[in-house]
């Protein structure tokens, strides 16, 4: 969640007066518009805290309102980490703790992946070595032999890393300080103009791309490219379409059900910016 004052709008907005509601708070209704029912309701709050009564829902507040949940990142909105954390560690911490620790093989072309959706398969090691340089060097040396293998070649390797565990922790840090980063700036590259579309239309087409990759050569990357067009003319509703129709690349095959729950949350939640 980015840090929100008077004249913010969107959907971090609305989940903020609903949890100031929560709380007991009179923010007005939940619109999305941070208005001066919602800056003096965050005023009292922070009084509570003892924090500095500024208005504003910087990290240390919001991280007080919210505690222990991902608030997202400075990059994209709360709507849009909460779908990608959906597809790829089936919605937080718990999931993944139960079930996603150790390396897993997601199918297809996907390499070893660890953490939040971090495919070694297409990084290289010193790429993998600078960003998971917290893991001890043991583990990081096995992993890094991972690095540039993909389908079945990949999954052969699976059964040889089961006794490594990365830490939610760890997964959280590498997930906000690289991997959001990184691909933000792919699909600024892919589509821009980008940065000039709503924060939740811009966080569907991260979603997009993290789980596709920003190329735009081939058939089957023909809506990437109309996306492309349709960004520059902040054509909402027509980008969302685009990613429904990419659900016919999939068709027939294991992942597709899978696939087109995603492409479907990318295209809603999308138009639900417009």
């Amino acid at each position: 969640m980015q840090t929100l004052k008077l004249g913010a709008s969107g959907s971090d907005v609305v989940k903020l007066q609903k949890r100031l509601l929560d709380l007991g708070l009179n923010p007005g209704p939940a619109d999305g518009k941070f208005g001066p029912k919602t800056e003096t309701s965050l005023k009292q709050f922070q009084t509570n805290q003892k924090f500095l009564a500024d208005g504003i829902a910087g990290p240390k507040t919001l991280a007080a309102l919210f505690p222990g949940e991902p608030l997202g990142s400075s990059l994209l909105s709360y709507r849009a980490i909460e779908l990608i954390l959906e597809f790829e560690v089936g919605g937080g911490r718990e999931y993944y703790e139960s079930l996603l620790q150790r390396p897993t093989w997601p199918e297809g072309a996907s390499g070893i992946t660890i953490g939040i959706g971090y495919d070694l398969g297409y990084n290289s090691v010193e790429v993998f070595n600078q960003d998971w340089q917290k893991l001890p060097n043991i583990q990081r040396q096995r992993l890094s032999s991972c690095c540039g293998l993909t389908g079945e070649v990949a999954k052969k390797r699976l059964a040889s890393l089961q006794d490594i565990i990365v830490s939610w922790e760890l997964a959280w840090e590498v997930f906000n300080v690289v991997t959001v980063p990184k691909f933000y700036n792919q699909t600024k590259e892919a589509f821009p103009s980008l940065e000039e579309l709503p924060a939740d239309v811009q966080g569907g087409l991260v979603s997009l791309v993290f789980n596709r990759g920003p190329s735009m050569e081939g058939n089957r990357r023909r809506e990437m490219r109309e996306i492309r067009d349709l960004v520059r003319k902040k054509d909402v509703n027509g980008i969302a379409d685009q990613i429904r129709q990419m659900k016919r690349i999939w068709e027939g095959t294991s992942i597709a059900k899978g696939i087109g729950r995603r492409r479907d949350a990318e295209a809603d939640l999308i138009e639900e910016s417009a």
